[in-house]
């Protein structure tokens, strides 16, 4: 549940941020929320067993797939300030 919110406090960021962009000041902060969520999610998704050793399973093939995509969209300009990718990310992966 803890990690549902700070995804969702992470895309609320975001959309802050979208705002920030318009100003010209948003694009750094944008690479560290990124960075924020890539670590802090990353690694809670790895301690749950979620890591590249399960990718020869179906499950492991399929969360990895997910973060990736996760990943990418948030490294997209403007799309990752706006696309919930963090939460739908956490969301997807409980079990």
């Amino acid at each position: 549940m803890i990690i549902f919110v700070w995804g969702l406090f992470l895309d609320i960021l975001g959309l802050v941020n979208t705002i920030l962009d318009l100003g010209g000041v948003g694009i750094l902060f944008s690479f560290l929320i990124d960075f924020l969520g890539i670590f802090t999610i990353g690694m809670w998704a790895w301690f749950r067993g979620l890591s590249v050793a399960e990718v020869p399973t179906k499950i492991g093939q399929k969360i990895l797939k997910r973060f990736g995509i996760a990943v990418v969209s948030e490294l997209i300009p403007f799309w990752g300030d706006i696309f919930p990718s963090w939460t739908v990310f956490v969301f997807t992966s409980k079990e």
